[in-house]
Parts: structure tokens; C-alpha cells; sequence
């Protein structure tokens, strides 16, 4: 059985790189990306299987179907549409452009990923709070932590700055996840030495639209499953690691689903639509506009 499983992964391996070659050759990038995002190996793939409301959070039926259909490369209809979010871009059939747009699903789900990561966090710390102010003495009304946790990072609390960013956003370049790590980071990197003094360590934690976690994301994420599992006496965490990966990617997907839902003309009922617009009266606090990485630094600085 070992044997087998490794041929099949050689044989899986040469598949997708014919995958993505014929892509390039097409100049197809953008599902070059895509298809790299959702292959990549860090990136959960739970959520598929979370059907059943009894054992966890689920997609709806449309948001469920939505989500498969991006996943695919068939978001979009069969011809481009105006995007009925923004009223000026065309959306294509692989949807890429709703990733970038509908800014309250994006909002909304900004807060239901950070909500996720808290509920690990507070497994090993039941302090850890979100948004908290007063963390920056010259600037009290900053909040650069969507989550504050003595346990993400060991002797020091730990800012922890939730963001989701699609490969097609503005400024992505070829590893949206570290763009957006960078940006960051750079945003208060002069704020550095007042949070030192409070024993603060600010840690972003990035995501892509696909759901793969930046590589200090995966190893926040890990210390948290770690620490959760001695907390409780258990041998190992990686039970712990695998559920929240799994409810964190749910919520990526949703998020991602409902993105596509707000751009797609006449794609939601009623409810669902006055229940979009009310996600986008709801306060942006430190969400990200999702098309734009570049100029992050400013916008945010005068919401906060």
C-alpha cells in the first residue's frame, strides 16, 4: 500500500504540472495561481466534507455550490457579466474579480476567520481578547491586534493581525500572502519599540482567498494547537491543528462563496441580498479593502 501510494503521488505530480504548463502556455495565469493556491500543501481541504450541521459548521446548499464551482474555475457564468457589486468591472467565468470586490462578505468574513483563531487561542488562554486599544502609548486608538494572546508567541503577547488577500488583488504579486505579510508588518514597523516595551509582539496572520495560510501563519497556528494540547493533557495536537485549519477554510470558502454571490447578477434570493447589504453598514474596523494591497498602510491608519 505504500508503494502504491507513492507511484500514485508521482503520477498525481506529473498531472498537474502538465496542468499548470498548458496553462502557461495559454497565458492563462490567473488559473495558474489558482490551481497553485488550492494544490499548495498547507492548504485545508476539510470543508468539502463539512456536511453535516450535527459534527460542525456548514456551508449553505448555494454557498456550498458556489464555492466548488470557484474552485473549479467556474465562479462566473458561461459569458462575462457586468459585476452587479461594483457596476464597472466584468466578471468572467473563472469569477476572479468578486475576490476583489463585495467589500461587506469580505468584511463579515474578515471577522468570522479571526473569530475562528480566537476560539483556538483561548483553548490555552482564556484571556485573549479581540481589538483591544492602548497597546501604543503615542497612539492609543491604534488597534493592531484582531487578536491579543500570551500563548501564539512564547514569553512575550502576541498582536496577532488577521488578513485574506486574492491573488488577482492589486499589488499581490507573485505570492499574495507574503505581499500582504510584508505590508503588514511594514505598517508598524515604527511602533515597534513602544510594543517591545509593553512586551507586545505584532504577528500578522495571512491567508490567500484560497485558503493557504502564509508560512508564519502555519506555524502561529501550529504553537496554538501545541499549547492547546498540553493544556488539556492530550499526547498530541495535531486533532486540535486539523479542526481549526478545517473551520478556519470553511470560512475562507464562505467567505470567497458569498464574494462571488454579491457580484453575480440575480445569484441571491431576497434575504440574502438584505443580509449582504447589511454586512457592509457593519463597521470595517481592520479589515482589508480586498482589491487593493498596495497603499494598504494609509487607508488604515485614518480608519483607525
Amino acid at each position: 500500500m505504500q508503494l502504491q501510494a507513492k507511484l500514485t503521488a508521482l503520477a498525481d505530480d506529473c498531472v498537474a504540472e502538465g496542468l499548470l504548463q498548458s496553462l502557461r502556455q495559454g497565458g492563462r495565469w490567473s488559473e495558474e495561481r489558482r490551481i497553485q493556491e488550492i494544490s499548495h500543501p498547507d492548504c485545508s481541504h476539510d470543508w468539502l466534507w463539512a456536511v453535516d450541521p450535527h459534527k460542525g459548521p456548514t456551508l449553505s446548499q448555494q454557498e456550498y455550490v458556489t464555492a466548488v464551482r470557484l474552485r473549479l474555475g467556474g465562479g462566473g457564468l458561461e459569458e462575462p457579466v457586468l459585476c452587479s457589486n461594483c457596476g464597472e468591472a466584468l466578471l468572467d467565468t473563472a469569477a476572479a474579480h468578486a475576490l476583489c470586490c463585495a467589500r461587506g462578505p469580505s468584511t463579515k468574513g474578515h471577522y468570522k476567520v479571526r473569530d475562528e483563531v480566537l476560539a483556538l487561542a483561548r483553548i490555552s488562554d482564556s484571556s485573549a481578547e479581540t481589538e483591544p486599544e492602548g497597546l501604543i502609548a503615542s497612539q492609543p486608538t491604534l488597534r493592531p491586534a484582531d487578536i491579543l494572546s500570551s500563548t501564539a508567541i512564547s514569553g512575550c503577547l502576541a498582536a496577532l493581525d488577521v488578513g485574506i488577500v486574492a491573488p488577482e488583488a492589486s499589488g499581490a504579486g507573485s505570492d499574495c500572502t507574503e505581499s500582504m505579510h510584508r505590508v503588514k508588518a511594514a505598517r508598524y514597523a515604527s511602533y515597534t519599540a513602544e510594543l517591545e516595551r509593553e512586551n507586545v509582539k505584532y504577528q500578522p496572520l495571512v491567508w490567500s482567498a484560497f485558503g493557504r495560510p502564509h508560512p508564519q501563519t502555519a506555524l502561529v497556528l501550529a504553537r496554538l494547537a501545541k499549547k492547546g494540547a498540553r493544556r488539556q493533557g492530550l499526547l498530541g495536537s495535531e486533532q486540535i491543528l486539523r479542526r481549526a485549519n478545517a473551520r478556519i477554510g470553511l470560512e475562507i470558502w464562505r467567505r470567497a462563496a458569498r464574494m462571488v454571490m454579491g457580484c453575480l447578477p440575480r445569484a441571491q434570493d431576497d434575504d440574502e441580498v438584505e443580509q449582504s447589504g447589511n454586512d457592509a453598514e457593519q463597521p470595517l474596523g481592520k479589515s482589508e479593502p480586498p482589491g487593493v494591497i498596495t497603499g494598504v498602510v494609509a487607508t488604515n491608519t485614518a480608519r483607525n
